[in-house]
């Protein structure tokens, strides 16, 4: 909510923020290599056992690879994300949405779940759980090495300029 009621509160003349769907930065990453940008898509997260990843994906953008972009909160180089809060204009955050709903359904992942046997967590089964769509505000950087995904970007952002979206393209209010 407070994410929300900061945007209300932008100065009436701060530039508005770059707005961008996974399939414009995925085919001219070096428009928005290092830039700040707010990128919509789907949100996803993969969960195993050990660990999750969260991502902004979108179907179907001919890239030819991954169309998927990871999201970092940190980075062992010492790159940051922007300490800034977007300047999200509503009818374009909505047109971008619209855009990405044409080629991406929302979908679900599978998350584990635990259960307490003999006082100890053990694997119980998994679940599915429905994606969102979401915008996320951050600076984009190239992965060095791509792990086993293909992933090739990631994009810095602070936990806080994350936000979901409803299904017509504005944000939903924070819990």
């Amino acid at each position: 909510m407070l994410w929300a009621l900061l945007l209300l509160f932008q100065p009436p003349n701060a530039p508005r923020t770059p707005l961008a769907t996974v399939c414009e930065v995925l085919r001219n990453p070096s428009a928005y290599k290092n830039k700040p940008v707010a990128v919509v898509g789907r949100f996803e997260r993969s969960v195993s056992l050990m660990d999750s990843y969260e991502y902004m994906s979108q179907d179907r953008c001919g890239t030819g690879r991954a169309t998927r972009i990871l999201i970092a909160t940190d980075r062992d180089d010492g790159s940051a994300p922007p300490k800034d809060r977007p300047n999200l204009d509503p009818s374009g955050l909505a047109a971008k949405l619209a855009e990405v709903r044409k080629t991406t359904a929302l979908g679900t992942h599978k998350e584990p779940r635990f259960k307490m046997v003999d006082n100890r967590i053990t694997f119980s089964e998994f679940v599915d759980v429905p994606n969102e769509w979401a915008v996320v505000y951050g600076r984009l950087a190239k992965i060095p090495e791509p792990g086993q995904d293909e992933v090739r970007y990631a994009i810095l952002v602070a936990s806080a300029n994350i936000q979901r979206l409803t299904e017509d393209g504005a944000l939903r209010p924070s819990n």
